[in-house]
């Protein structure tokens, strides 16, 4: 069967009048040439092998192929001659076993579904493992006793889903259920949780704000009695500092008035002195006749 590809007869795919032996890119003419040509340039093309696959030199940079290429136009009624009608998978499909969900024994839980609300723990039904069944634990100081017993708090309960609780199987045999243990429950075996803790601590960190608060007011008081006590003390200081200066003041006229008044006896006195002095000078003159 002879095929005619952009111009070049092609007998079979390993022979034809000429090889094709760039791919053009677009816009471009392919570049062609023939058997002569390509022997004549000793392109070393690679030949192939017993597979029909060409063989590859990797110790070679370049290697070129005798390769024809050809468009493959599948249509609706030639398409089957295409297909592989016995391909289904390309590994042997394996569905594996699913396993029933199972729990280990002495493994407490409790169950939730996707309607449930939170409530106190107190208020969960809670179950433990027993010979692969479950046993509802009578109330929730016996899970607290039995859990002080495996040295463990109430974080070791796991919580299973609906679903996951309808696969485990219970035994409701009355004679072999959990024997309740309140009666040896004590105050120290009541078990905290994160969440209790929590609003616990932040109780406790309320009532502390609440005495700094108070401290805080009283110390102010405080402070304000003792600056007003400062205060009334700096102004009886001030007080008393005055009425240290008017004693002073007062002190010093005294003793102005008192120079004063010895100085007008001392001019009293002059004065007397000179009278006596005038008298006696009269009295003299008299006696000698001069007046």
């Amino acid at each position: 069967m002879s095929r005619i590809i952009n111009g070049l007869a092609y007998t079979t795919r390993a022979s034809s009048t000429a090889k094709l032996i760039e791919i053009p890119i677009e816009g471009q003419t392919p570049l062609a040439e023939s058997q002569a040509l390509i022997n004549a340039r000793s392109y070393q093309l690679s030949s192939r092998n017993g597979a029909n696959a060409y063989i590859l030199s990797t110790d070679k940079e370049d290697v070129h192929l005798n390769f024809i290429a050809q468009k493959v136009i599948v249509n609706d009624a030639d398409i089957h001659t295409f297909l592989e009608p016995r391909f289904e998978y390309f590994n042997e499909e394996i569905v594996p076993d699913v396993d029933p969900f199972v729990l280990a024994d002495g493994l407490i839980f409790r169950c939730v579904s996707a309607n449930s609300v939170p409530k106190p723990k107190e208020q969960y039904t809670y179950y433990i493992m027993v010979n692969g069944q479950s046993k509802q634990i009578p109330n929730y100081k016996t899970l607290e006793v039995m859990l002080i017993e495996r040295g463990q708090n109430l974080l070791s309960v796991r919580v299973l889903e609906g679903n996951q609780c309808s696969d485990i199987p219970r035994d409701l045999d009355t004679a072999t259920q959990i024997t309740s243990k309140a009666n040896v429950w004590k105050s120290e075996y009541s078990d905290t949780t994160n969440l209790e803790k929590f609003l616990e601590l932040e109780n406790n960190a309320q009532s502390a704000g609440a005495l700094v608060a108070g401290a805080t007011a009283t110390a102010a008081g405080q402070i304000a009695a003792v600056q007003s006590q400062a205060a009334a003390a700096n102004a009886a200081s001030v007080a008393a500092a005055a009425a240290s200066s008017a004693a002073q003041a007062q002190a010093a006229a005294a003793q102005a008035e008192a120079q004063a008044a010895e100085a007008a006896a001392q001019a009293a006195q002059v004065a007397t002195e000179l009278a006596a002095a005038e008298l006696a000078a009269a009295t003299a003159a008299l006696n000698n006749g001069i007046i």
